[in-house]
């Protein structure tokens, strides 16, 4: 099936899931799917090898993390493939980022002010991975916000 046809939905509140035409994708590897978390955090900025080490492996030596990472983008473009999906991801030498045209995603449509996402947010962000938790009070205040608009409306 061509990339073009297919439906992704990336899902961030209450836990980072990716579906594909409606049915979930399927990450055998937990690191894999936190990688790819790391990416959609960042909105299509790049991200450096050595943040993406930080990120996934906080408390291990930076040149063995780095060597464990081409491992695990590996298995991450092995099962973006199966699904067809594998050109969300764009590698370049040292960085990885996503192709943020490719696919929904509940956090950047709530942070455009899609009213019908908001109600999707609450006060959970990916909290499987600890990094993400800095992101909550923006989200909090953006949920306020969005809340006190629709009160006025």
């Amino acid at each position: 099936m061509n990339r073009g046809e297919r439906r992704i939905y990336v899902k961030t509140f209450d836990g980072f899931d990716v579906y594909v035409d409606g049915k979930i994708v399927y990450f055998p590897s937990g690191k894999s799917k936190e990688m790819l978390a790391v990416m959609v955090e960042k909105k299509g900025s790049s991200v450096s090898l050595a943040q993406m080490a930080y990120y996934l492996y906080e408390n291990s030596e930076e040149s063995r993390a780095r060597n464990t990472l081409r491992v695990v983008y590996h298995r991450l473009h092995k099962t973006l493939e199966e699904y067809g999906i594998e050109d969300i991801v764009i590698k370049r030498r040292g960085s990885y980022a996503i192709n943020t045209d490719l696919f929904t995603c509940d956090f950047y449509e709530f942070m455009k002010g899609r009213s019908s996402y908001s109600t999707g947010y609450s006060g959970a962000y990916m909290p499987e991975y600890p990094w993400a938790r800095s992101m909550i009070p923006y989200l909090d205040n953006l949920y306020r916000r969005y809340t006190i608009q629709r009160m006025k409306e």
